[in-house]
């Protein structure tokens, strides 16, 4: 990570943060789009007409602006839809907050750099995929590809060995699989998606060979703590979603 430097920005840090976290909150906006549309198959390309419009999931009354604007729009409402009354989600407001803080981290460790930009497009694709898995226990390809893509830029821009960066990536995959594989025969079942796998490749990608150990304990206590959470707290038995936690151990670790 690179200091940020103030010097672009004289007597003006507020600004620079809160600039970074407006952009996080549109991002959060766009990766609530991305994690009802993919799983729904549902076209979010401009180029489709009215189908790329936000709509209302109950009345489908398309929302105007005033609807769109991340956390107010939702608090305006008071977490209700502005035309039938409907009740909205606490997750838009909670993922708008939490891609908000990403990019506030992203800002504060990277500064106005050509990685950040990769970093921050990452935000919306990495925060959807928490979203879907918890909801469908699915991570799509397009997302992980997505990610994985983004990553290689990322690594590129940077300065880093990209060879050495894609070697620590396939070493990433094969030992989530192969502990996977383990962990599947020896209770009976899958216990380890290949959504997870390529996840793991991505991030092993952009945070080299020498964070595996530490990736590695994150992922593993975050899945346990997920995993009890859906037994204990949500009275689900049977598989939970891996997902989360890979992907918060990989925000951790690149911030530290």
């Amino acid at each position: 990570m690179t200091d940020v430097s103030w010097g672009m920005f004289p007597g003006s840090q507020i600004f620079f943060l809160s600039f970074y976290v407006l952009i996080g909150l549109c991002l959060g906006s766009f990766a609530s789009v991305l994690a009802h549309r993919i799983p729904s198959r549902v076209s979010w390309s401009a180029l489709r007409g009215c189908n790329a419009r936000s709509a209302c999931p109950v009345c489908r009354h398309v929302l105007c602006w005033k609807d769109l604007i991340p956390l107010l729009s939702w608090a305006r409402t008071r977490g209700k839809c502005a035309y039938c009354g409907a009740p909205v989600g606490w997750s838009y407001p909670a993922l708008e907050g939490l891609c908000g803080i990403l990019a506030l981290f992203v800002g504060i460790g990277y500064g106005m750099t050509v990685p950040s930009l990769f970093l921050l497009a990452m935000i919306p694709v990495l925060s959807a995929m928490i979203v879907i898995d918890l909801r469908h226990q699915i991570l799509p390809d397009v997302l992980s590809g997505a990610f994985f893509l983004l990553g290689l830029a990322f690594v590129w821009s940077s300065g880093m060995p990209v060879s050495l960066h894609f070697l620590a990536s396939l070493y990433y995959a094969g030992l989530i699989y192969a502990l996977g594989w383990l962990t599947g025969r020896a209770v009976g079942k899958p216990a380890l998606g290949m959504g997870d796998v390529k996840l793991v490749a991505g991030a092993g990608l952009i945070l080299g060979a020498q964070a595996l150990p530490f990736f590695m304990c994150l992922s593993g206590a975050g899945g346990l703590v997920t995993g009890l959470l859906f037994m204990y707290a949500l009275k689900k038995t049977g598989c939970f979603p891996f997902g989360p936690a890979l992907i918060l151990s990989f925000w951790v670790l690149l911030f530290l």
